[in-house]
């Protein structure tokens, strides 16, 4: 699997937001099968990382999205994009990311049966705290 990084602006400065990209492409097959497949069944919107203690929880979040996801939600391509929301401690930071595989080559290489889960925990070591 490769994975490109297509984005206008990485901080790459803010420590955070480099351990941040660091985890998504980690876990990119995962993630953008979640993408993907809350695309198919809820339609856009955001995957949501909340990083805790033990693991970072994996959810999907469409419909009536707060006005800063929404706003990125309207303007993603879903067939390359996605956009991800990584909460820490009370902050969250949102990316729009494109990658390869797309969403939708990650959901059908297999990733799929894991996009079942309602709460997919990503081990600590895999997403900096």
């Amino acid at each position: 699997m490769s994975v490109e990084l297509r984005t206008s602006e990485i901080p790459t400065s803010d420590e955070q937001s480099v351990w941040d990209f660091d985890a998504i492409f980690s876990n990119w097959q995962f993630l953008a099968a979640v993408a993907w497949q809350g695309y198919l069944s809820d339609g856009p919107g955001v995957v949501v990382v909340s990083v805790a203690d033990e693991c970072a929880d994996v959810g999907y979040m469409s419909g009536a999205l707060p006005t800063g996801y929404g706003v990125l939600v309207e303007q993603y391509d879903p067939r390359k994009q996605i956009v991800v929301v990584v909460r820490h401690d009370g902050s969250e930071r949102t990316y729009v990311l494109n990658g390869f595989p797309t969403p939708r080559d990650c959901f059908v290489a297999g990733a799929a049966p894991m996009t079942d889960l309602s709460v997919y925990c990503v081990p600590v070591g895999r997403w900096p705290h």
